[in-house]
């Protein structure tokens, strides 16, 4: 523990033996020197006032501060300064009393910059965007300059390269276009990729750079730059080498040592976790949407006299097929058929039972006339589906489409779904079918038929769950009611203009990507046949 006496000029006048450890000045040296002078940066009027004036009123201060050692390196010490006062009570002097906290700050510092880091890297699936952001995070904490590569199949892709002096940045930026890591050559980056294992140096000495360099460019770049120390960790998880960490240090007084490459691995492990996270989830919502188009009708059928218009948004999170499904296809005998439905749960199930519907009912429309025998088949082939680990049901609704010479002749059975709406073309709006039971649950499902009659102008709208259970921030939900304005303030419109307004509205009302999977199908009978 260093105990230094100065006068009310800041100026040693006394000090004990621990000095020399601790700054590395002697005794001797120290006295008549400034204590500010010790200080690692330059201290400010406005803290060299405040320290003033706390002496002048007897206060005791204590304060963390980095101070520079004779050889140049820097400490952070915690100090205790307290004023000296003579018989007569006059403060004539400060006594400092200080201990070195180096180790104790930089532990502290790396647990906020790990803290930081995973925050940082777990805060978006982007991976591209959260490394470049990590690179920039790194410096000068971790080195003067970060580079992170990543393997992209046979090439070497650099996604980051950051120096801690912007002034220098298009230097790093030169580098990396003019001399890229080779995915063939003895670049470190790679060779920590394909060994796994740290590449390490605490002095790159100019034999050294002559060595490593490709050619009298390169070296004259790594010069510019002022190559000193470097560390080169790979980017693993699960066992897979996914890139590499490289940290650079251009200062000849930082040399990087065993604590500097533990940290570095510490944050590559974290970095090569978010990555593979983010190519996981980038896999999983491919799968997602391959799988959902195959829910979906690639195109809609032109029936005669009928629009047709229909739009699929699938929930926020994107990377989990939902059990949306709906379809529109042509029967025979001058008749349509039309589903929408909604099996329950996400997933790889939800998707398998969503297709079985959706299939069903194509191969059940075909040969029954009645829609209340296509859900009646549908419930059959549902609880009948022994491959599925647990029970799955859903909720569907199908319509026979017939044009005629008034409009069209509708026949529709709904089997626990929401209600199709019928606006109608003066305005006026009604709900059509009766509820029924849940398709998949019973043997029985006593559905019925209604028949509609549309007229030119008239449409129908079909829609999932996920349509009027939408929420906004305060919890309140989108609702039919709601739902019932849209649609009143759509009459006259096309078709794709309805289905569009109900998605709009759905999403102006959430003011964010849907919680559900939405589905909504329009039919509008425009002529008759």
């Amino acid at each position: 523990m260093a105990v230094v006496f100065t006068d009310l000029h800041g100026r040693v006048v006394a000090c004990n033996r621990h000095v020399e450890e601790l700054y590395g000045w002697t005794q001797e040296e120290l006295i008549g020197r400034r204590t500010e002078d010790l200080a690692a940066e330059p201290i400010d009027e406005v803290t060299r006032a405040h320290t003033v004036a706390r002496i002048a009123a007897g206060e005791a201060w204590e304060t963390d501060i980095a101070v520079r050692r004779k050889d140049g390196s820097t400490l952070v010490v915690h100090a205790v300064d307290s004023p000296f006062v003579d018989d007569d009570g006059t403060v004539t002097g400060v006594v400092s009393v200080s201990f070195d906290i180096t180790d104790r700050r930089r532990a502290e510092d790396v647990q906020h910059f790990l803290a930081d880091t995973t925050t940082l890297l777990m805060g978006s699936l982007d991976f591209g965007e959260s490394l470049r952001q990590l690179a920039a995070a790194a410096v000068p904490f971790l080195g003067d300059i970060c580079l992170v590569d990543i393997a992209d199949g046979p090439e070497v892709v650099r996604m980051a390269a950051v120096h801690a002096d912007p002034g220098k940045q298009a230097l790093v930026d030169i580098l990396g276009e003019r001399y890229p890591p080779d995915p063939v050559g003895d670049h470190p980056a790679v060779r920590a990729m394909v060994t796994g294992i740290a590449d390490f140096s605490p002095e790159m000495t100019d034999e050294f750079l002559r060595a490593t360099c490709r050619d009298d460019e390169h070296l004259e770049l790594v010069r510019r730059l002022e190559f000193s120390s470097y560390i080169c960790v790979p980017l693993v998880a699960r066992g897979k080498s996914l890139g590499a960490l490289t940290l650079v240090s251009c200062s000849p007084e930082r040399r990087f040592g065993p604590d500097d490459l533990a940290l570095a691995q510490e944050v590559a492990w974290r970095a090569a976790l978010a990555v593979d996270n983010a190519r996981l989830f980038s896999e999983r919502a491919y799968v997602a949407r391959t799988l959902q188009a195959s829910l979906l009708p690639h195109t809609l059928p032109a029936i005669p006299g009928v629009e047709v218009a229909a739009r699929y948004l699938a929930a926020g999170e994107g990377n989990e097929v939902g059990g949306d499904f709906f379809d529109a296809f042509d029967v025979g005998y001058g008749t349509w058929a039309v589903v929408i439905g909604d099996v329950c749960g996400k997933g790889a199930d939800a998707a398998a039972s969503a297709g079985l519907a959706r299939h069903t009912v194509r191969a059940a429309a075909l040969k029954e006339r009645r829609p209340s025998r296509v859900l009646s088949t549908l419930n059959d082939a549902i609880l009948g589906d022994v491959d599925v680990d647990e029970a799955r049901f859903c909720t569907v609704v199908t319509a026979l489409v017939r044009p005629n010479r008034t409009g069209a002749r509708m026949t529709i059975a709904t089997g626990g779904h929401p209600l199709a709406w019928l606006l109608r073309a003066d305005g006026t709006t009604t709900q059509v079918g009766s509820s029924g039971l849940i398709v998949g649950v019973f043997p029985q499902i006593n559905v019925r038929d209604e028949v509609v009659n549309l007229r030119v102008g008239d449409a129908v709208v079909f829609y999932t769950d996920g349509v009027v259970e939408e929420r906004d921030d305060e919890g309140r939900t989108f609702g039919q009611e709601l739902l019932q304005e849209v649609l009143e303030a759509s009459v006259g419109h096309s078709a794709t203009e309805i289905v569009d307004e109900v998605v709009g509205a759905v999403t102006r009302f959430s003011g964010r990507e849907p919680r559900d999977d939405v589905a909504v199908v329009v039919l509008r009978v425009v002529a008759a046949s």
